[in-house]
């Protein structure tokens, strides 16, 4: 619907928001499960190995990883907030919410602001 502007405007007006919501009740159906190890959080099960690993690493002083970047799509994301509960606290991240989205992980040593 955003890449043709011309067929959107044809649209009832109501159709943009009913299909946003269709997609994000797919979406959150497809990549969640009631269990943190259920296929439905495959999605955030293969990423998490890599997260560790590289928290790990920029923990270690001895080591010179200092930054890693992890490229995902936004089903990792929708399996995340469910795993960690976020969809719970805040009911508007279970679905694609904004597809261009980012989550930064900082890893400090001891209290030090």
């Amino acid at each position: 619907m955003i890449h043709n502007k011309t067929y959107f405007k044809r649209l009832p007006a109501t159709f943009g928001a009913q299909a946003y919501n269709l997609a994000n009740f797919h979406e959150h159906g497809v990549f969640t499960d009631a269990s943190p190890i259920g296929i439905g959080n495959v999605a955030i099960r293969t990423i998490l190995p890599s997260i560790f690993t590289s928290l790990q690493r920029i923990a270690n002083q001895s080591d010179p990883l200092k930054l890693a970047v992890n490229q995902i799509s936004y089903k990792p994301f929708i399996s995340l907030f469910n795993v960690t509960g976020a969809t719970a606290f805040n009911p508007d991240v279970s679905g694609i919410v904004n597809y261009a989205a980012a989550v930064a992980l900082e890893v400090r040593l001891g209290s030090r602001l």
